[in-house]
């Protein structure tokens, strides 16, 4: 799905006419986002950097249009269901209404990726706007599940989408410039749900489908398998280099599937939970429970590796001090840890009722690890530099206008009071794995 055609700036004549107008939308300048429309809430995306603000989070919702022109709410309207950092300038997010989103310089500003070409070489402006705003139209269609970045080759990477019913995956080479189709499913109504990347060789790229098929490629895509059919629905896909290379599954009911041999042979975890170590000297939540014996969970929504202060020698290979594989858990409406390996799981109280808010997500510092620990429940970000004996509930966000939930929490590596918090619409809900609307 390459494509060479060449998008001609409007000039700035045009557009005056046409905000003077107010032409039809067929008509319209494509390209932008109607800001004027926007919601008192935001959603999209908000960071935190003492560079920039000292005492909390800022809007960095800026997007550059087809035409060179920057709506500085562009994402202020879209929710945001994931995002990904490649180095402190370049990151992607996920839209659930727009799809996928590139910035180049730290969220300053972002540009859309669009899978269908969108551009037009028509002399005509009316006809020329027409044509790119059915191809906007196209790719807004699409429902985009995942995505994943080759961190071997970071100008490579691969989209999940749902396209006319059908399953797909595609590849780009050049950063979501261009796209061509790798994968489709043969039956209607099979989404492509995850996929991850081999850490180590890029080459192995795995997919799985929401009837709970794992697909395999040891060749980036030029053909597939599949190597395993698990029969309960997939919310969560991944590696974990420090882990010994550890690949893993997590099941809404099942619960933890794990392979060592990058998907040859699985183990499943039997996850349990066990009592707190701090005494619970919280305010219980409405879901506690009595630890008399182990207790099995009924819903798992996300895990998360501690992967602090596990190290790369000069020759790539990985050190572990504590010899620990340490994970962090959303299950039950609650969040849990395992110190190791990842059988039982101990609970980490929050001074809150559980059935009256959704945690959506869970992130450690990396390198304090499960001393300073993030949560988001709802709009409000909770911290405890701890490991949990007690939280910070106070508004650590300080912004004057309401935002929406926060659906993943990101922390700068290389500077961890860098945080980048993803934006959903308040009426999602997190349904398997993906949100819903």
């Amino acid at each position: 799905m390459t494509s060479n055609i060449i998008y001609t700036r409007i000039s700035i004549v045009i557009l005056t006419i046409v905000a003077i107008l107010g032409t039809a939308s067929s008509c319209s300048v494509p390209g932008f986002f109607n800001s004027t429309t926007a919601a008192a809430t935001t959603y999209g995306l908000i960071k935190k950097d003492p560079g920039v603000r000292a005492d909390g989070f800022v809007r960095a919702n800026a997007v550059v249009g087809l035409d060179g022109n920057t709506d500085n709410q562009g994402l202020s309207n879209l929710s945001a269901t994931k995002i990904v950092r490649i180095n402190k300038d370049k990151l992607y997010i996920l839209t659930k209404e727009k799809g996928l989103f590139r910035t180049q310089n730290g969220g300053q500003t972002w540009s859309r990726i669009y899978l269908i070409p969108v551009g037009s070489t028509n002399s005509d402006t009316n006809n020329r706007n027409k044509e790119i705003n059915t191809q906007i139209a196209q790719n807004d269609a699409l429902i985009i599940t995942d995505f994943a970045v080759d961190i071997l080759q970071p100008q490579v990477l691969y989209i999940a989408v749902t396209e006319g019913n059908f399953g797909k995956i595609y590849q780009s080479l050049d950063e979501g410039n261009n796209f061509k189709e790798i994968y489709s499913e043969v039956e209607q109504n099979i989404p492509v749900l995850f996929l991850a990347i081999d850490p180590l060789n890029s080459s192995n790229i795995f997919a799985i489908l929401q009837e709970g098929a794992l697909l395999r490629t040891t060749d980036s895509g030029l053909s597939w398998e599949k190597v395993r059919s698990f029969k309960d629905t997939p919310v969560q896909i991944g590696f974990v280099p420090e882990f010994n290379n550890l690949f893993f599954v997590l099941f809404a009911s099942d619960g933890l599937a794990f392979s060592k041999d990058t998907g040859a042979t699985w183990e499943i975890l039997a996850l349990t939970k066990a009592p707190s170590e701090i005494g619970e000297n919280q305010p219980k939540d409405g879901l506690d429970i009595s630890f008399s014996q182990n207790a099995k969970f009924g819903k798992y929504e996300k895990i998360v590796p501690i992967t602090a202060g596990i190290t790369y020698t000069t020759d790539g290979k990985i050190t572990n001090p504590s010899g620990k594989n340490t994970w962090l858990l959303i299950a039950d409406k609650q969040m849990w840890y395992s110190q190791n390996a990842g059988n039982d799981f101990k609970k980490l109280v929050l001074p809150l009722q559980s059935e009256q808010a959704n945690i959506y997500d869970i992130a450690f510092d990396p390198n304090s690890g499960l001393n300073r620990i993030l949560a988001s429940v709802d709009n409000r970000l909770f911290i405890t530099t701890n490991q949990g004996k007690s939280w910070n509930t106070q508004d650590n966000i300080n912004l004057s206008n309401p935002i929406g939930n926060i659906s993943q929490i990101l922390i700068e590596k290389e500077n961890t009071e860098i945080i980048y918090l993803t934006l959903i619409n308040p009426k999602a809900t997190r349904n398997n794995g993906l949100f819903s609307f």
